[in-house]
């Protein structure tokens, strides 16, 4: 059986040693996300740059592998004062940007296609929008973030190791 959880939680270990700092991995719904991040919190643990995959998510599984149409959250914390151009500078270009690069990379490595197609939404303040501003933050914590959505991944089964391909 293909756990994508497994998966993703390798891609990111070594996203990390690629991209030079810490990836956290955490995946589940949003509501146990935010709870694992407030746990974390409290025991003064690393939350932040963190990777997420966004359950449930759907996976069709076919004689090739599982091919999982995924939504994954890359994150770091922010200050909510600032403005567009300084999380651009600050927490997009240093972290954001080269967390996603790498990512990208290590996930085209287990998996059998070399695109990835997706849709990709950079939130500069993660929340939700009304006339007023944002209302409710999503996560406790003031984040940046990178939304990836409808990333449709093909993972084969190595009946070698029970991992991917160049897993």
């Amino acid at each position: 059986m293909i756990v994508v959880e497994d998966i993703l939680s390798e891609v990111v270990k070594k996203s990390s040693v690629v991209v030079g700092f810490e990836l956290s991995f955490q995946y589940g719904t949003l509501r146990e996300i935010v709870e694992n991040l407030n746990t974390l919190g409290k025991g003064g643990k690393v939350k932040y740059p963190l990777v997420a995959l966004i359950e449930p998510f759907k996976q069709r599984i076919t004689d090739d592998g599982a091919r999982s149409s995924l939504r994954l959250l890359i994150a770091t914390m922010t200050k909510k004062t600032l403005k567009a151009d300084e999380r651009l500078e600050q927490n997009y270009k240093p972290i954001l940007f080269p967390a996603y690069e790498v990512l990208i990379g290590e996930i085209k490595k287990v998996t059998i296609s070399s695109t990835l197609d997706h849709t990709l939404i950079n939130h500069f303040e993660m929340g939700r929008e009304s006339l007023q501003g944002y209302d409710k933050a999503i996560l406790d914590d003031h984040i940046d973030a990178i939304e990836i959505n409808d990333m449709n991944v093909l993972f084969r089964e190595n009946k070698c190791n029970n991992l991917t391909k160049n897993f």
